[in-house]
């Protein structure tokens, strides 16, 4: 994916540049809000009930004054034996993305 927000570095003349990327947390409870009333509980499914890690490389402003990040993260499942989901090129609102220091 291709955007205009991207940040190039490293011009190295025999692997190229590359896009620059950011370290971020993702808030997991803000992208997939608990429905209450649902009384369902998977005990080896996806858990977003966590914040997690993450990288984006591009980012728009959006028409209510926030800001739209792009970002690569996995989800990990409530059973430790299964491999998380990689989830990439997702469109997410800045208001759950938080760059990592």
């Amino acid at each position: 994916m291709f955007l205009p927000a991207h940040r190039w570095e490293d011009n190295d003349p025999v692997h190229g540049s590359r896009r620059k990327t950011l370290a971020v947390e993702v808030n997991l409870r803000g992208v997939f809000p608990e429905d209450p009333n649902s009384g369902v509980v998977v005990p080896d499914g996806l858990d977003v009930d966590r914040v997690v890690r993450g990288l984006t490389y591009g980012w728009w402003d959006s028409l209510n004054g926030g800001h739209l990040v792009v970002v690569n993260y996995s989800i990990p499942f409530a059973d430790p034996h299964l491999k998380p989901l990689q989830l990439n090129d997702q469109v997410l609102s800045s208001r759950w993305v938080r760059t990592v220091r």
